[in-house]
């Protein structure tokens, strides 16, 4: 025996409905948060990856000029700096985690 269908809307479906709305919009936001935070952690990669450089070439110069010269603390901390940095960045990289930060042994020349 078939049943007749009511002409009244079901207020289950309705909010069901009214769910599936909501979490689309949900959703749609949290990709675009993704995206923004995927677009600042490209920048961020691409200022550090120019940083490590930077100071690569820094650093071989100095110590091909003076090789004996100690490294002075402010080039120190800003190779620490740009290590910690980077180690935050690339929280899921297990090679990038096994850097560590240098220690200074002694007392480091002033600029």
């Amino acid at each position: 025996m078939a049943t007749k269908k009511s002409s009244t809307p079901d207020p289950t479906r309705a909010r069901r409905v009214e769910q599936l709305a909501e979490l689309d919009r949900v959703l749609a936001d949290l990709r675009g948060q993704r995206n923004n935070l995927r677009t600042k952690q490209k920048k961020q990669l691409e200022l550090l990856t120019s940083a490590a450089k930077g100071h690569y070439e820094e650093m071989d110069k100095l110590s091909k000029k003076a090789p004996a010269e100690k490294v002075t603390d402010l080039a120190l901390g800003e190779i620490n700096y740009t290590i910690e940095e980077t180690k935050k960045l690339l929280s899921d990289d297990v090679f990038i985690q096994r850097f560590n930060v240098f220690i200074a042994a002694g007392d480091n020349p002033e600029l």
